[in-house]
């Protein structure tokens, strides 16, 4: 049954994702600052389960908790896989308190409607990233 939940979550997490991104991409009156910060929450939020539910999925199909992968590469990915999951996982609260601190902005400084400006949102979504590294 864990099995099946897991499945279960990865699609909804994928498929839910995929169409907010592509929704907000697609729809020009919904390209607004919030918008991208939740896209970028997101992307992160599609990249979490992408790594994590095949990594718990294995060892329920296997019945075997070792590591499968050998060699160099396997090292790497050892490594690699819970780095790539908690970034995301940083990643996709920040997002959440960049969406925080616009909506504060809207409702405090209604007159100042471009006080996030394109700028300062992409340096900002690419702080989270740097942030969650």
């Amino acid at each position: 049954i864990k099995s099946t939940v897991l499945c279960m979550i990865f699609i909804t997490a994928l498929m839910g994702n995929i169409i907010l991104i592509t929704v907000i991409m697609k729809t020009k009156s919904l390209r607004r600052t919030m918008n991208y910060f939740l896209v970028n929450r997101a992307v992160a939020d599609i990249i979490m389960p992408a790594f994590y539910v095949p990594r718990e999925l294995f060892p329920i199909i296997s019945g075997s908790h070792e590591w499968q992968i050998s060699g160099e590469f396997g090292a790497a990915m050892c490594k690699l896989l819970p780095f790539i999951i908690d970034t995301a996982s940083v990643v996709s609260i920040l997002s959440m308190i960049c969406i925080t601190i616009d909506r504060f902005c809207a409702v405090v400084l209604p007159m100042k409607r471009d006080l996030i400006t394109g700028k300062t949102r992409t340096a900002t979504i690419i702080l989270t990233w740097f942030l969650g590294i």
